[in-house]
């Protein structure tokens, strides 16, 4: 388990404090006492070698965890603006696509209404030509319509035949 170092000031508030003398009288205060005075603050204020090379390596390791998370945050925030720009990519990418498939919708939609407005014309057309066919030519329409519901259909050949032909669907229409 590592241990958290705590941050202290480099410099302590004693470093720079003036000692308060208590001074009763102004004849107390001749240069003589003056010079004893600041003998006394050098004499409290020695240098400890120790103390401040302690305080030094603290110093340093604070702005080294300092430094280490700075490295991380920044880390970080790299990983998120990349996978921000990654998600702001695939949304454009997503909005594309829906435009797309609202195109071919569209499409879709128009075609089909085209094929039953086809269906319809046919249906009409081929209504009309049957009228025509049995009002016109009555023998003949029976003789066909008889034949065509008195054949025997075999429905391996047809399915054979369809299997064969799979790559000629598109060129031949079936009835």
């Amino acid at each position: 388990m590592t241990t958290r170092h705590r941050r202290q000031p480099s410099i302590n508030s004693q470093t720079f404090a003036v000692p308060e003398t208590e001074v009763s009288d102004v004849e107390e205060m001749s240069t003589d006492s003056y010079q004893d005075s600041i003998d006394e603050d050098h004499e409290t204020r020695e240098f400890d070698p120790v103390e401040y090379l302690n305080d030094s390596l603290e110093n340093a390791l604070t702005s080294m965890e300092m430094n280490r998370s700075m490295v991380i945050q920044a880390q970080t925030s790299g990983a998120l603006k990349g996978k921000e720009l990654e998600l702001i990519q695939l949304q454009q990418e997503a909005e594309e696509r829906l435009l797309q498939f609202q195109k071919r919708f569209k499409d879709g939609l128009k075609t089909l209404r085209q094929v039953v407005k086809d269906l319809k014309w046919t249906q009409q057309h081929v209504s009309g030509i049957r009228k025509h066919l049995e009002t016109n030519h009555p023998i003949e329409y029976s003789q066909s319509r008889d034949k065509i519901l008195s054949r025997n259909i075999n429905i391996d050949e047809i399915t054979k035949k369809n299997d064969d032909d799979d790559d000629n669907d598109d060129a031949k229409i079936y009835i």
